[in-house]
């Protein structure tokens, strides 16, 4: 066996991954299926992908979710004029 670096020997692990879906779908496909009350377990079932996987898309997508989120209004501010008085 040839390593992807043309070295003699083992086969590197990443050189035998098989891509079945485009990562945007299984994204797509992970976010819908957590709003359904899914599990990450019963989510690497229903995409027929490893757990470790799917754990890591439903973390990916929930960052997504929340960089979507907008900002919380501001309610006010509290800071007196004078605040820093008397701070020496």
């Amino acid at each position: 066996m040839v390593r992807s670096d043309g070295v003699p020997g083992r086969q590197a692990p990443y050189c035998l991954t098989i891509v079945r879906m485009p990562l945007d779908d299984h994204l797509e496909r992970v976010r819908l299926l957590r709003q359904q009350g899914q599990t990450p377990k019963q989510i690497a079932r229903a995409l027929e992908i490893k757990p470790a996987e799917a754990a890591r898309l439903v973390r990916s997508a929930a960052i997504l979710a929340h960089a979507e989120a907008p900002e919380p209004a501001l309610v006010g501010c509290w800071i007196s004029p004078s605040w820093s008085t008397g701070l020496t």
